[in-house]
Order: structure tokens, then sequence, then C-alpha cells
């Protein structure tokens, strides 16, 4: 199900109340901003980013595998108490150090640390990778950023908005620029254990950023186990939620765990070329041209911090896996944000029944993961069979008692035919997701489908959200086209 070539389109950015944005838009005919004109006439001409224009892959992020840091730039004082952190004999103290130090010491330190981190894990086949995130994605963000922000209020004069005390330079350097968040998901493939770990580092007066991803070494990897008590563990009433030996856990481990033995070269390599694909796609200007073919940028901003959420909540789920509740919360907000990425109108209803639907879906990530390495497609594919199936098996084995038929489930009180038990699960979920929001029932089949299971969600529903973030990032021309949906309209 492969999405057809992408048709680039150039837009207008249209006018703000004191001119067209293409004339006084401050910053946005900069060098390495890259906008080319591709048609009309000014002076509002048809634009596009220039590697659209050209068909190619946008450079957004440069993965350096031996790059140090510029010592001029950056904090300019020591930090002994993160020093100290580096050197304590727990791992979690120690990582979170090294986090804390990449972000906050001198260069000069980090440099050395880095250093230091290449050489150790080197030795059982890791190593600590620098990702720039380049000027010409922080620009082009911020210019997004500030178009939304124009179009928002058109009566507030462009001028005078980046006169403000945010102008596109710091716009650059803001704190919701980072990638960081992009690259968790990889290091914690094997959730619930950590094979690395990911850091930020932003300098302002330079309006650079960088992210540090530090993969431990092959088959090796730290459990994610709490550290000291927390506050929220006093009054923690429900003991299988944190029993480490329940089968739940153990199964996903078993499922997780071989991601550990992937090459970590290979991994990160794959990795930041489908981010940069991504990004590409989530920065084409073409995407959000509307009718009039201007720019709408409101949902061009809209779209990027969408992904990012679903970003973030891929992590949640990965780094709490004895939190189901909280899994579970995650991944039905996963699949509420999945329509604000497409550029067709999908409903809810159809999302469920395509990506929770064990055979579409199923087919669905397989053919995204056909692209990524060998060793990667084979337990991408490996893990999708055991994830769909296992989502499948115990969503049916928790049907009422008297449901469960050789054909499938009978649902409602005339029991005629009994739904095919992937319809089935494809429709529960759409409805233990309206409950779980709160949402009335406003059909009586919707009931009927809801009293004819325990409503007991499946521990492989929040690993399938992992899969398909990893799909996002394998194959996202498929995934932003919406061609997943394609074949059940």
């Amino acid at each position: 199900m492969k999405a057809s070539p992408v048709s680039r389109l150039g837009v207008r950015l249209g006018s703000n109340v004191d001119g067209f944005v293409f004339e006084v838009a401050n910053g946005l005919h900069d060098p390495e901003v890259g906008l080319a004109v591709v048609g009309g006439s000014m002076p509002d001409p048809e634009v596009m980013w220039e590697e659209h224009g050209l068909g190619q892959t946008c450079a957004y992020l440069e993965l350096h595998r031996e790059a140090v840091l510029n010592p001029d730039l950056g904090p300019a004082g020591d930090r002994p108490d993160i020093a100290e952190r580096l050197a304590n004999d727990d791992e979690r103290v120690r990582f979170s150090g090294i986090i804390a130090a990449f972000g906050l010491e001198r260069a000069e330190n980090v440099n050395a640390m880095v250093a230091s981190l290449r050489e150790g894990q080197g030795r059982i086949g890791g190593h600590a990778w620098i990702v720039q995130e380049t000027a010409r994605l922080h620009r082009r963000r911020a210019i997004l950023r500030i178009l939304h922000a124009a179009q928002a209020q058109p009566d507030r004069p462009f001028a005078q908005r980046l006169g403000e005390p945010e102008p596109l330079g710091r716009h650059s350097a803001g704190a919701d620029t980072t990638v960081e968040h992009l690259f968790v998901p990889l290091v914690l493939l094997a959730s619930p254990f950590t094979m690395g770990l990911v850091a930020q580092r932003i300098v302002k007066e330079a309006s650079e950023a960088y992210v540090l991803v530090l993969l431990f070494g092959d088959d090796c990897g730290f459990h994610l186990r709490d550290g000291d008590v927390l506050w929220a563990d006093l009054y923690e009433t429900w003991a299988m939620w944190r029993d480490p030996d329940r089968a739940s856990l153990r199964w996903i481990q078993e499922v997780t765990a071989p991601a550990a033995r992937l090459p970590g070269q290979v991994l990160i390599e794959w990795w930041t070329r489908g981010l940069n694909r991504l990004l590409t796609e989530v920065t084409d200007l073409g995407r959000y041209r509307d009718a009039d073919g201007r720019l709408d940028a409101r949902n061009a901003y809209r779209e990027i911090r969408t992904l990012d959420r679903m970003f973030l909540n891929c992590a949640r789920i990965q780094s709490r896996p004895d939190d189901h509740v909280g899994r579970v919360s995650a991944a039905f907000e996963f699949f509420d944000l999945v329509p604000s990425i497409l550029p067709v109108e999908v409903g809810a209803g159809q999302v469920y029944e395509t990506l929770m639907h064990p055979t579409r879906v199923e087919a669905i990530l397989r053919e995204a993961f056909a692209q990524a390495p060998a060793q990667v497609c084979a337990h991408l594919r490996e893990r999708t069979a055991q994830v769909v199936a296992h989502i499948r098996e115990e969503t049916l084995e928790t049907v009422v008692p008297g449901r469960r038929v050789d054909t499938g489930v009978l649902v409602g009180d005339k029991q005629r035919s009994a739904m095919p038990p992937d319809d089935y699960v494809a429709k529960l979920f759409h409805q233990l997701r309206n409950t779980h929001h709160g949402y009335e029932l406003d059909r009586h089949w919707k009931r009927d489908l809801l009293d004819s299971h325990s409503g007991h969600i499946a521990y492989g529903f929040p690993e399938l959200v992992v899969l398909l973030t990893v799909a996002l990032v394998a194959d996202s021309e498929s995934a932003l086209s919406g061609s997943w949906f394609s074949a059940n309209q």
C-alpha cells in the first residue's frame, strides 16, 4: 500500500494588514531559509521550499559520528553538582548526569564526556552520536509559527510582531524547536529495557540545537525500573499494576527485547534518514494549500505540533511499561491525533476500523517496514505479527461467556449472525475509546458491543502504537498521505 509519488504544489503567502507577506516578512528571504518562487506574479507569487521543488529530501537533521561541540559557544561555568552525578555508581543517576551535562556544561567538558562515552561504549558495539538540527529546520519552523500567528490575528501589523520580544532569531532557538523527543522511541525500542539515552543542547546565542543519542551496544540495555519510592506509590492500591512477574509484562519483554540486538550504526542512520523524510513531508508548504491557493499556516503549525504530541505519547507508553492504565490513555490519545496529520478527512470510526483491524493493520505495518534494513525489517515484522495476534487473542478471550462462537462474536439481543473476529476487535476498541473519553453512547449497537465484552483492554494495544510511530518514520509518505485508509473507505 505504498503512497503514490507526492505532487509538490506552490502556495501564495497572502497578505497582512501592512502588506503582502512575501514582501514584508523579515527573514523570509534569508539564503538559509531556502524559499523559491515557482509561479504566479508579484507581489504575492507562488512559493515553495527549494528541496520540494527539486524533489529532494530536506537535510534537516545531520548525523555526526565523531563531531565535537564548538568550545566558544554555550554555558561558560563548571557544574560540580553535575560532575558528582556523572561519577555516581547508580546508572540511573549517572545517566541523568549525562543528560544534564550535555545541556548545561561547558563545551570542553561535554566534548571530553562524549569522547569517553564513545570509547567505552565502542568496546561493546555502542556509540554516541551528535545530531545537529540545521538552521534551515529552525528557520522554517519559526516562519511557520510566525505565519500562523499572523493569520490568527490578521489585523495586527506584521512588522510590529517581528519587533517584539520573540523575533525570528529567538524563535529559531526556542525550547519547542528541539527534536529530542523524535529520537526517544528509538532508544526505548526494547522497552521495558532502554537501549540508550537522548539529551538536548540549545545554544541560543548561535541559534543552534543539538541532540546526543547514546546507544549502549549490541544486546545491551538497562531495565526501566522505579528508583526511590515516589509519593504516588504510597497511594497505589492495585498491586497488579506494579507486579513485575505478571504474565503481560513478561510477554512485552519477550516481544521487545530482540530490538537490543539490532546494530546501532544501522539503526541510528536509518532512523535519522526516516525523520528527515518525515519532516520533509510535514513542512511541505503545498500540503497546506487552501482552495484559493494560499498557505493555511494555522493548519501547518497545528500538524507539526500534532506530530510532536504523537511521538511524546509513544514515549509515555515506552517509558512506563508497568503502568497499563497510563499506557492505554496515551494510546487512545495517539489514535485521536491521527486524523489531524492527514490531508484527507478520516473519522474516528475509520481510524479504528483500519488501524485496530488486525488483518488490515498488519498488512499496513508489514508494507511500511519493507524498505528498512534487512535485520530491522525482520524484527519489526515479527514484532508486528506478535502484537497483532496478542491483541486479537486477548480481546476475544475476554468476551462475555456465551457470546463467543466459532465464527466470531454474537452482538446484540437478537443474536443474528456472528460478527467476524477482526471486525469485532476494531469496532469494540472504537467504543472502548468512547467510554474512556466519557462520550455518551448514542446508538443501541454501540451499547450492544460493550455489553458483549468484559471491558479488558489488551496489553498489546499500547505496543501497537509504538509500531505505528515507527511506521511514521519508516514510511512517512504513506502515513501522511492518508493511503493507509484509502482501501477502507
